[in-house]
């Protein structure tokens, strides 16, 4: 698969305002609580307010930069993926049995979920998109040979390891089994290049997406919806 196989290249994902003008949606006597244009809802103390000299008027208030920046996005970034990765992992096996949902939007092909970077020691980690990875569940795009023994029917998830020592641990997804299974070097297996050969060559497959985008724990909800329906049917 090549970077031309990628889907949704023109895609206009999601991502968190920079607006700071925000709407007033509750208070109590010592807090209040701000919507944003992104429907991001932060409470604050209201002595945060009042030190920074910042007045509600008619119900909306303009935060400064860093104020906006730190509750607004970088906390909200911080929740987001947080969240997202959490139902991720508790929902891996139905994902991806899915696949034709995956690649079905944009905002399910660019997922970016921490379970999918790969990395090794001295060497920086990198990371793949869910849309991207399972594009490469097919013999012809795995980076071992079809009928090595024991990957064959398996599909490689994240690749770990050591290229001075030759360890690995490997992850991969068997369509048979409906679930991941794992291979090791302490199962004395042992690959049919090296390491860091291997580690080259899943790592030219990978692509993270046009940006890591925002609101991701969102897009995975409709996600796990959209499979939920689909099982129910």
């Amino acid at each position: 698969m090549t970077k031309s196989n990628h889907l949704f290249s023109n895609a206009v994902l999601p991502g968190l305002t920079t607006n700071t003008m925000c709407k007033v949606v509750g208070e109590s006597a010592d807090t209040i609580k701000l919507e944003s244009e992104s429907n991001i809802i932060v409470e604050l103390p209201k002595s945060l307010l009042n030190a920074n000299l910042l007045e509600i008027k008619d119900g909306y208030v303009s935060l400064s930069p860093g104020l906006y920046e730190y509750h607004f996005i970088k906390n909200a970034r911080k929740a987001s993926r947080e969240k997202m990765n959490d139902l991720f992992n508790k929902n891996i096996s139905s994902i991806f049995k899915n696949i034709d949902l995956i690649l079905s939007k944009p905002e399910y092909y660019y997922l970016t979920p921490d379970y999918l970077v790969s990395g090794a020691a001295f060497l920086r980690e990198f990371r793949f998109c869910l849309g991207v990875l399972v594009q490469t569940f097919s013999p012809e795009d795995q980076i071992f040979p079809p009928d090595y023994e024991p990957f064959v029917g398996h599909y490689l998830v994240r690749l770990n390891g050591s290229p001075l020592s030759g360890s690995f641990s490997a992850t991969f997804w068997s369509p048979e089994l409906e679930k991941l299974v794992c291979f090791n070097s302490s199962d004395k297996i042992r690959l049919p290049k090296l390491f860091i050969q291997h580690f080259h060559d899943f790592k030219d497959k990978s692509f993270a997406g046009l940006e890591v985008y925002d609101f991701q724990d969102r897009s995975i909800e409709e996600l796990l919806k959209e499979i939920e329906s689909k099982e129910n049917k």
